[in-house]
């Protein structure tokens, strides 16, 4: 029901790149051909000729655009816990693929300068450490003891997961509504609690097991992030749509019943934090931190790196 493909109707970014790549002709294998034609010989090595046969398209929730608390020195608001890389959340809803990259190899150097400055003496001596660490694992050796006796149960490692990820497919990925969300995040909580009826049925999956009782908590925190937002009057940003029926159409030739809310601008300025407290999570709206204006000098901030003062 669409109109024949016309370059005149691309977006004005996209018209611009297919002109200063001179690939304003053909189909898109032509353009391809033109522009990168290694991708195609990519795709042939894993015996998918996209000369002769379509690409199949879909969604993939790629990166995790949000994740701990973490200070100028990536430093947790759990000290001496240094979160670097895509769990930490100074990756936001706009996360170009190279900041991500820079963001990640930074935090970590910028970690390990706090950790030998500040953190170099010895916390805990280590009849107190060995104690503390004693009953913890314990307390880990039995969760899994525990686990391992549910053998005959019908929710392995592999089902439990499952679950979860069909969950964030579903309500958490790049389709949201608020009604559902809620729903979600109420089965959620659910799964959290029948994490002690899943079965380990074999000493290899003990790895997996661990994984998925990190997983299910933390898609919980998501779901519960994404309720807060919607419920907050927030709309379409990033990569995701919120639906909405009294919203703007998707596409006016196609799809008619598909309406998305517009972004609600006044929450850029926000940044929401999520904290487990007595088995359930609670959202928060706290301020974006702004971007220094101060106009450094090199030659006094290197001094003060040198006599350690910036970790201060």
């Amino acid at each position: 029901g669409l109109a024949p493909f016309s370059f005149d109707d691309l977006e004005a970014e996209a018209y611009e790149y297919l002109k200063k790549s001179n690939a304003l002709f053909g189909k898109p294998i032509d353009r391809l051909m033109k522009m990168n034609p290694m991708a195609i010989d990519l795709y042939k090595k894993h015996g998918i000729n996209l000369t002769k046969e379509p690409l199949e398209v879909a969604v993939c929730a790629q990166h995790n655009n949000g994740g701990l608390l973490g200070d100028i020195w990536w430093e947790s608001n759990l000290r001496h816990l240094f979160p670097v890389g895509e769990v930490n959340g100074s990756h936001g809803v706009y996360r170009p693929g190279g900041s991500a990259l820079n963001s990640g190899q930074v935090g970590s150097l910028r970690a390990a300068q706090r950790i030998v400055k500040i953190y170099k003496k010895q916390t805990l001596p280590l009849k107190q450490f060995s104690a503390l660490a004693k009953q913890q694992t314990d307390e880990m050796i039995q969760l899994l003891l525990d686990l391992k006796k549910n053998r005959s149960n019908k929710s392995g490692v592999a089902f439990f997961r499952k679950e979860f990820q069909s969950r964030m497919t579903l309500h958490g990925a790049h389709i949201r509504e608020l009604d559902k969300a809620k729903q979600a995040l109420n089965e959620a909580y659910q799964q959290v609690e029948k994490f002690s009826g899943m079965a380990i049925k074999d000493v290899k999956e003990i790895p997996e097991a661990m994984k998925n009782r990190h997983l299910v908590l933390a898609h919980a925190a998501y779901l519960e992030a994404i309720r807060f937002y919607l419920e907050s009057g927030g709309g379409s940003r990033g990569s995701y749509l919120v639906m909405d029926k009294a919203g703007s159409p998707v596409l006016e030739q196609k799809l008619p019943e598909w309406r998305f809310k517009l972004e609600n601008p006044e929450l850029r300025s926000k940044t929401i934090e999520t904290i487990l407290v007595k088995g359930r999570f609670e959202s928060r709206f706290e301020p974006v931190r702004p971007i220094p204006q101060d106009e450094a000098w090199f030659e006094n901030v290197w001094s003060d790196f040198v006599k350690g003062k910036v970790f201060e």
